[in-house]
């Protein structure tokens, strides 16, 4: 069921990503930069994961969460 949930959010989570200009949360791990944003979109509240080696390289999209 997260599954798919997951999966039906997946359009939201790209349009969060090409409209988003501020991320709410980074994170520094072994390493590796996470970055977290999060927003209302259709009536859910999701919040999509991003990756990168440092804060200038390329962002990998890593995850989407339904928050509710």
């Amino acid at each position: 069921a997260d599954k798919i949930r997951r999966l039906e959010v997946l359009p939201l989570a790209k349009k969060l990503l090409t409209i988003a200009t501020t991320y709410q949360e980074h994170r520094v791990t072994d390493g590796f930069h996470y970055y977290a944003f999060q927003a209302e979109m259709d009536g859910k509240r999701i919040k999509v994961i991003v990756s990168s080696k440092n804060q200038k390289s390329k962002k990998y999209f890593l995850s989407v969460i339904v928050l509710r």
